[in-house]
């Protein structure tokens, strides 16, 4: 299956039309990432987020609600 990748900056009008859409259809939103070039950055040497010392990603804290999402399922 292909993965869609759709950057979404949820303080946008767009991202509260995409949470509607999908909660009309049941799809559970766990939540937002923004686009970002350390993410490009770091695929590109096969590595996440997880794989590097966290001062160098601090600004990626938007993760946190999606890992606690994870967890609670």
């Amino acid at each position: 299956m292909e993965r869609t990748r759709m950057p979404v900056d949820e303080r946008t009008r767009s991202a509260q039309q995409l949470r509607a859409y999908l909660d009309g259809l049941g799809v559970p939103v766990a939540g937002f990432v923004r686009e970002a070039q350390v993410y490009r950055h770091l695929s590109a040497q096969g590595l996440t987020l997880f794989d590097v010392r966290p001062p160098q990603v601090v600004r990626e804290a938007q993760w946190q609600p999606l890992l606690d999402w994870v967890d609670a399922r």
